[in-house]
């Protein structure tokens, strides 16, 4: 009896559907269906514009106003405060600069990229607060976080991020960095900040050089397009498109239209650790996965709000295509997503609810060739626009890091000092619910765009999905 059989025996009927499911998915995504599943590599023309992703050209379109609730960059924005040397930070974050070249990336106005061979020496901006009272020191901080945290940087002009350093006091500085996402993906983050740590706490430690470039990536995966997975994807999904949910009628307290800056606002939230066990060793008796738990937890509390308990919720999904070893190591914007249906029905237990949720979302993330901006761009087609096709309400889950922890931005920074603030933005999404792990903890960051809501709205909402979250820790059904 093979290893795998004996396994199998030992399982519940749930436990086994899901490691099934789970080794169908590892083998499907080590079988590319493509001429050739490696990546060609291109260095004569490395230098060459390139188009952009589906996902950059989104943001690339959705940040030009043409579209409602625009005029807003797919933006990352974090605050890192400890004893830090700033010309070390700055030293190690120039290279990273030589070393990814995304980062040295600019955008023309005809939609298409290029590295730049050489940039000039970058140089954290830095500002002096020593001599500050606190009331002024406090003030000045604040205009940082308004001026930096919700910027739209040119995108035909390098650089597509900003850095500046406040000095608070002798050796204490105040990071401000804000990265535009038409050149990073949640995952690019987690790497630049990862490096950045080792490269200013280790900076004997010596990086593995990169041969991948983002640029074949891009090629390699419009490849995909031309392959029978595609075709039958894409078939699938159009066969769904018609009977597909509008988003969550939720309250407001202006339309899309009518909101003028769209900043967003952040909610952290945090389910301790105890109660966040107790959800996991449910899952592990139930055959749910705790991301699906999490998911459908948010559903439930969306329905709550929402004139209609059956919508459609966005699905972030971060990984890559294996189309090469190297390819979760390098920066560019690599994302995409997909679209869940979702119907609150009469369901006597959350945990069959649940189920229900994941074998719907098992079965979309099998047919991910066709992305989500794949099926926006049909429902175009069929004359939708604006908020009838637009899914705007959010679900993140932060992904696995090889090391099995929470491949999240906020953790990665936390490896170069305390993070005392965190928002991210993107073009015509409305609120997004970002979930993610830290020492046990489970973490819950609520953004959402504050002049769109009533107030109050979203902050009873958040602690709305804390306390069903906490219901579930103590209650299986």
């Amino acid at each position: 009896m093979t290893d795998l059989k004996k396994r199998l025996e030992g399982l519940t009927p749930e436990k086994r559907a899901l490691l099934i499911k789970k080794l169908a998915q590892k083998q499907a995504a080590e079988k590319i269906d493509i001429a050739s599943d490696k990546i060609t590599a291109n260095p004569a023309q490395r230098y060459d514009p390139f188009p952009l992703t589906e996902l950059q050209q989104a943001y690339w379109i959705g940040r030009s106003g043409a579209f409602e609730m625009g005029k807003v960059a797919g933006y990352a924005y974090h605050e890192i405060e400890d004893e830090l040397d700033y010309a070390r930070l700055n030293e190690a974050f120039c290279k990273l600069i030589v070393r990814h070249e995304m980062m040295r990336v600019v955008i023309s106005r005809d939609g298409d990229q290029r590295i730049l061979e050489e940039t000039p020496d970058y140089k954290i901006d830095y500002v002096d607060l020593t001599q500050h009272d606190e009331g002024a020191r406090e003030k000045k901080l604040a205009e940082l976080r308004y001026n930096i945290s919700h910027q739209v940087l040119p995108s035909d002009q390098w650089p597509l991020f900003t850095i500046t350093a406040a000095q608070l006091r002798d050796g204490l500085l105040r990071l401000h960095i804000g990265f535009d996402a038409l050149i990073v993906d949640g995952w690019s983050l987690t790497v630049i900040f990862t490096e950045w740590a080792q490269l200013y706490h280790r900076p004997d430690e010596p990086l593995p050089p990169l041969n991948l470039t983002f640029r074949d990536y891009v090629f390699a995966e419009r490849a995909l397009k031309k392959s029978s997975k595609f075709k039958a994807d894409a078939d699938y999904w159009k066969q769904r498109i018609d009977r597909m949910s509008a988003a969550p009628d939720l309250p407001l307290a202006k339309t899309p239209q009518e909101v003028d800056e769209g900043r967003f606002t952040r909610l952290g939230l945090k389910l301790g650790a105890t109660s966040w066990n107790s959800i996991k060793q449910h899952c592990n008796q139930s055959g749910v996965t705790p991301i699906v738990v999490l998911l459908t937890a948010y559903a439930y509390v969306i329905a709550m709000w929402s004139q209609s308990r059956n919508f459609c919720l966005n699905i972030p999904q971060f990984n890559r295509f294996p189309l090469d070893p190297q390819v979760n190591n390098i920066v560019g914007e690599a994302a995409s997503f997909s679209l869940l249906d979702i119907d609150i029905g009469d369901k006597a237990h959350f945990l069959d609810e649940a189920k229900v949720v994941q074998q719907q979302l098992w079965n979309d993330l099998d047919h991910n060739y066709f992305t989500g901006v794949d099926i926006l761009r049909e429902l175009s087609t069929q004359g939708k626009s604006g908020s009838e096709s637009l899914k705007p309400v959010v679900f993140t889950g932060a992904p696995q890091a090889p090391d099995g922890t929470s491949a999240y931005t906020v953790n990665a920074a936390r490896l170069i000092g305390n993070v005392t603030f965190a928002v991210n933005q993107t073009p015509q999404v409305w609120l997004d619910n970002h979930i993610y792990e830290y020492k046990g903890v489970l973490g819950v960051d609520w953004d959402y765009v504050s002049e769109l809501f009533p107030d109050g709205l979203q902050e009873d909402m958040g602690h709305a999905y804390i306390q069903l979250l906490e219901w579930l820790a103590a209650d299986q059904s």
